[in-house]
């Protein structure tokens, strides 16, 4: 029988197409665990989550394993492990500003030719405006 395909995953373990739920249920024991805060116990994610007991528990012990889960240092419960404090340093330093119309829009309105390097600059009340860097 030929192996399912799927894609080999940091830990080496293989992450089937198939799995999306299993994705979408450790999203969901992490939202929980960070909206319950610290010391939050796996028997409180199992009254909370519609899940079995044993469901959140293994995924509980998984995302403790790959540490984006830890147990709290006062042992109360566990908490967001670094991995995840790392996910969002990245998310919060790589968000783009959001804008209110599309790009294109504005940059059909700068002046030509524009040479290389620029940076094009915003702010609230004008129109993307070219910038030359040195």
């Amino acid at each position: 029988m030929p192996e399912p395909e799927g894609r080999d995953t940091a830990a080496g373990e293989r992450f089937l197409a198939r799995q999306p739920a299993a994705v979408d249920s450790a999203f969901a024991v992490l939202e929980k665990v960070a909206e319950l805060g610290v010391g939050v116990t796996s028997r409180q994610l199992v009254r909370e989550l519609p899940m079995s007991k044993a469901t959140v528990y293994r995924i509980v012990k998984h995302l403790v394993d790959q540490e984006y889960l830890v147990h709290a240092q006062d042992h109360s419960g566990l908490t967001l492990g670094q991995r995840v404090v790392a996910l969002a340093r990245t998310a919060a330093e790589g968000q783009p500003r959001p804008t209110t119309r599309p790009v294109s829009d504005s940059v059909g309105t700068l002046p030509a030719p524009v040479s290389a390097p620029t940076t094009l600059e915003s702010n609230e009340t004008s129109r993307l405006s070219p910038s030359s860097h040195t």
